[in-house]
């Protein structure tokens, strides 16, 4: 039975599937449109929410009937909605509740995982000193725990989104990077993609270093090569074409592994973490 909330709480219970995908890294020139353009829904205007609600929607936030409930039933999806009203009111209070709660956020749910840090990355400057203390907490070898992997991603999106406050986020990432012979080899590899992804050219000497020592792992961008590619300090190889028999193609594609997946890959950064999180369990 699903726990009972106040009204307007309640409400969030019934508005159901949102598209987690279509409004993750949302540009600082989009927040202004972000709720009745991208979301659908200003939650403030049309539900009446303030700062009182939000002891409840925290409640509702880790409620573990919702969290582990049927994606097919509308409840399922209150969680992610209350976690947008928080960011949306930038309810400074929650910030420490919501860090505590990667710890124990099941790791399963793609939409809450991708929610949790882009509701703390929404609520601005006020995240940043406790998401710098997470990854500092939970960054090295000796600490099994997941926390520092959505604190790097929560600091990475504000960044993105408040492009004022990122300088700020990428000393702390750069530095925390610096610490690379003593962090965890997967927080190395999240390290890196965030800078490259917030375009940090001057980290490159850092990055070439954690990969001259091998203290990378699970990382969307495999070598140093590439990484100076992506940060637009060298050049796109380009491609090798070698022209096969048909006898010589035929034969090679009887030999592939035939893919059962469906559809397109995701080409969203933070549901590529995501996966990778989920490939080292």
């Amino acid at each position: 039975m699903v726990a009972s909330y106040p009204s307007p709480v309640d409400k969030l219970l019934t508005y159901g599937e949102i598209d987690i995908l279509e409004v993750s890294n949302v540009l600082q020139e989009d927040r202004e449109h972000l709720h009745s353009k991208k979301r659908g829904i200003n939650y403030v205007e049309e539900l009446g929410f303030t700062l009182e609600h939000v002891p409840d929607l925290l409640r509702m936030v880790v409620d573990e009937e919702l969290n582990f409930g049927d994606g097919e039933n509308l409840e399922y999806w209150a969680p992610i909605h209350a976690l947008r009203v928080i960011g949306e009111l930038r309810a400074e209070d929650a910030i420490q509740p919501l860090i505590d709660f990667f710890q124990t956020v099941d790791q399963e749910n793609d939409s809450i995982m991708m929610a949790l840090p882009d509701a703390i990355a929404t609520i601005g400057e006020k995240a940043i000193s406790p998401l710098e203390a997470c990854i500092t907490n939970f960054s090295q070898e000796s600490n099994q725990d997941n926390g520092c992997e959505d604190a790097v991603i929560a600091l990475g999106s504000i960044a993105t989104k408040y492009p004022e406050l990122s300088d700020r986020c990428v000393k702390i990432l750069t530095q925390q990077l610096e610490c690379f012979a003593d962090n965890k080899t997967e927080i190395n590899g999240l390290l890196i993609e965030e800078l490259i992804e917030l375009n940090v050219v001057e980290s490159a000497p850092i990055i070439e270093k954690v990969f001259a020592a091998k203290r990378v792992s699970l990382c969307l961008v495999r070598n140093w090569e590439e990484a100076q590619i992506e940060l637009g300090l060298k050049e796109q190889p380009p491609a090798k074409y070698v022209n096969y028999s048909f006898d010589e193609e035929f034969k090679y594609s009887r030999n592939q592994p035939q893919s059962t997946a469906q559809g397109f890959a995701s080409s969203n950064p933070q549901q590529k973490k995501k996966n990778q999180k989920k490939a080292k369990k």
